[in-house]
């Protein structure tokens, strides 16, 4: 077989160029050389201990409250106020009084043992028990009761007006007797009624009943079934004390014996009748009993 050796040195070279010369084995490439690695720095290492931080200071202070809203009370809505009061000429209960003609306290005090009966409910004592000092805010001149066809009147009038500064809780009141034996049956009471008070208000007013040998709370200062079954004001004159109900605080019993009471002190609706059961009271005056609607001759207290 013939050799062309033009034609082997011609490929001879061309292998050559393309190994780069023919001097070596040619060194692959690649697309990211890996990079000389750098000697690592050994850990410091720190010849103190670190600071550490201090702790938490708590506070001891109890941190302030905002206040507490009070509960609010719906204002009481009243709707029904009485008119123009009536009274009946035959239902007034004229009282004693510690006075003369002209009004002066008679002097020396003393009991008078015609009006003073505690032994049938019969009191009059509008002064201190030594005697000493009379109160003619206390003195009941006379009371009335009165009705048209919604309310019922009752009123008290005094020798004068209370003054300025009195001495102690001062409570005008009524005692019902519903079915007429002596004993109370409701109880409708004012105390300490400012002097301005002449528009009927329910400020100081409530109402009790007594019933099974316990006393009930029915109505206290427009707080009951009805807020607008019973009212109180003064005269303008101050003389006087007025109170207007409906028989509905009744349970519409029209039927009953009535009698009018100031007090200066404590006072206890469930010490009121009889009194003959209690050690003597002084600061007290009461009027003779009446029958309203119904015959109350057999009562002790009666007014003959």
């Amino acid at each position: 077989m013939k050799v062309h050796w033009t034609t082997l040195a011609g490929f001879a070279l061309l292998l050559c160029m393309l190994l780069q010369a023919c001097g070596g084995t040619p060194v692959p490439q690649t697309a990211n050389p890996p990079q000389p690695t750098q000697p690592v720095a050994p850990p410091v290492v720190p010849t103190e201990m670190p600071t550490q931080a201090p702790p938490p200071v708590v506070s001891t202070e109890v941190p302030t409250q905002a206040p507490v809203a009070a509960p609010t009370t719906a204002p009481i809505q009243h709707l029904t106020y009485p008119g123009l009061p009536s009274y009946i000429d035959t239902q007034s209960a004229v009282d004693c009084t510690m006075t003369d003609t002209m009004g002066n306290p008679i002097l020396p005090l003393k009991l008078n043992p015609t009006c003073d009966l505690w032994s049938v409910n019969r009191i009059e004592r509008p002064v201190t028990s030594d005697l000493a000092t009379y109160f003619p805010y206390l003195d009941i001149q006379k009371a009335q009761l009165g009705a048209d066809k919604d309310w019922i009147y009752a009123r008290i009038r005094l020798v004068s007006p209370v003054p300025q500064q009195g001495s102690g809780d001062l409570t005008y009141f009524f005692v019902l007797d519903l079915n007429v034996d002596g004993l109370n049956d409701a109880l409708i009471a004012v105390q300490n009624l400012p002097m301005s008070t002449v528009v009927w208000t329910d400020t100081g007013l409530r109402v009790w009943t007594f019933a099974d040998n316990a006393v009930k709370l029915i109505f206290d200062q427009g707080v009951g079934t009805d807020p607008d079954a019973v009212w109180v004001r003064r005269s303008t004159s101050k003389t006087m004390i007025e109170f207007a109900f409906k028989p509905s605080l009744l349970d519409g019993d029209i039927t009953f014996a009535w009698s009018g009471w100031a007090l200066q002190g404590q006072f206890d609706p469930s010490q009121i009748l009889p009194v003959i059961t209690l050690p003597d009271m002084y600061q007290i005056d009461n009027t003779c009993a009446l029958g309203f609607n119904s015959n109350a001759s057999h009562l002790p207290n009666w007014c003959h």
